[in-house]
């Protein structure tokens, strides 16, 4: 998979990412999602690559915690591709222990507690991830969430917030409220 999106058998996105992984905790994440087994990798090789991320020369401990966040993040889509929610959201807490400014840690979370009906939970959850990284698609969860909620007139201020970015779906729910 690390060789995707090429037609050189020897190009490996891991290799070339080698001299700035280090640098950057984001690339890092980038380098782990093709590992996913989702995505044709493995448990094994998202642990390898993680153990040789942290031992890079120059990690500083807030790289580190930023690096382990993305594994754990990794490890919460795994768990949920199995249909385990529970861990997957315990995977999400570990990842936010690490980086509590983790935003996709957040908007996962925030889907999780949707999907038991903790609304409430759902728009905390969103709401830190919008203030780290705005997105249409967050905030039309956060305009689904405090619908659900029954808080209409806030819904509708996050519908159109989402407009502004160019959200179809944003405009329907508008018209829908």
């Amino acid at each position: 998979i690390t060789q995707a999106g090429s037609d050189d058998p020897d190009f490996d996105y891991v290799q070339r990412a080698e001299p700035v992984l280090a640098r950057s905790p984001m690339l890092c994440g980038v380098v782990m999602w093709p590992l996913n087994p989702k995505w044709g990798g493995s448990l094994e090789q998202l642990q390898s690559f993680l153990d040789h991320a942290l031992t890079r020369p120059n990690v500083t401990p807030g790289d580190r915690g930023q690096i382990e966040a993305h594994y754990w993040n990794e490890r919460a889509g795994i768990s949920l591709m199995h249909g385990d929610t529970d861990k997957a959201m315990n995977h999400l807490k570990t990842s936010l222990s690490r980086d509590p400014a983790q935003s996709d840690a957040h908007s996962l979370m925030s889907r999780l507690y949707a999907d038991r009906d903790g609304y409430r939970q759902a728009v905390a959850s969103i709401q830190t991830a919008l203030q780290r990284e705005t997105t249409p698609a967050r905030l039309e969860k956060l305009g689904i969430y405090l619908e659900n909620s029954e808080q209409a007139d806030q819904a509708a201020h996050a519908y159109e917030r989402a407009l502004f970015w160019g959200s179809g779906y944003a405009a329907g729910r508008l018209l829908n409220l």
